[in-house]
């Protein structure tokens, strides 16, 4: 019995922790002991399960991504939170559930301490996806303020993957309206044809 105590103390205090809590199992390093705390590891392996169930079962796959995204957020990685918020947006939009991917995108615009680079890529994917979502649910208006920002944004860090989609999505909108000489439109063909070239 002290044999097994004294043997008990020096692997805690290597850190080393049983896998199936029997002195006689295998060990592995791991650490000083936490008890059951989230870690970044453990979220980005519940994004990774989740992308995986999405095929199967959205409904499964987003609870996964939700813990993830509150495991992210206890750890303060707004950035992960933010991303795992735009793809549960993107899964809805997918079903044409429009109002609740918009919740989404949202709740990633509105998380804090994001780091400045990071903020302005999330923040053109948030945009250019709200404003298809307004596109979709033909509130024409917001559609164009969010394409507008999507695009003021992705030209102030450089994105012209971003400004292009969202300038197509403005002339798109334009267009459905009958208006063909506004300048998005022509700005928009210039773009793609720069592209191409």
């Amino acid at each position: 019995m002290c044999k097994t105590v004294l043997i008990r103390i020096l692997i805690l205090s290597l850190g080393l922790i049983p896998i199936d809590g029997t002195a006689a199992s295998t060990f592995r390093p791991h650490g000083p002991l936490t008890g059951n705390q989230p870690s970044d590891q453990k979220a980005q392996d519940l994004f990774k399960q989740a992308l995986l169930h999405n095929s199967v079962g959205h409904e499964r796959s987003r609870q996964l991504i939700e813990e993830a995204v509150q495991i992210w957020t206890q750890l303060h990685h707004p950035d992960k939170a933010a991303r795992a918020l735009i793809q549960l947006g993107q899964s809805y939009m997918r079903e044409n559930q429009y109002l609740i991917s918009l919740h989404f995108y949202k709740r990633a615009l509105e998380l804090k301490s994001i780091p400045s680079t990071m903020r302005a890529e999330i923040e053109c994917e948030a945009y250019l996806s709200i404003a298809r979502v307004y596109d979709e649910l033909y509130s024409n208006d917001l559609a164009v303020e969010y394409f507008q920002r999507a695009i003021q944004t992705a030209k102030r860090i450089h994105d012209r993957a971003t400004e292009t989609l969202a300038l197509a999505g403005l002339a798109d909108l334009h267009l459905m309206k009958g208006d063909r000489q506004r300048p998005e439109h022509t700005s928009t063909m210039r773009l793609v044809e720069a592209e191409a070239a």
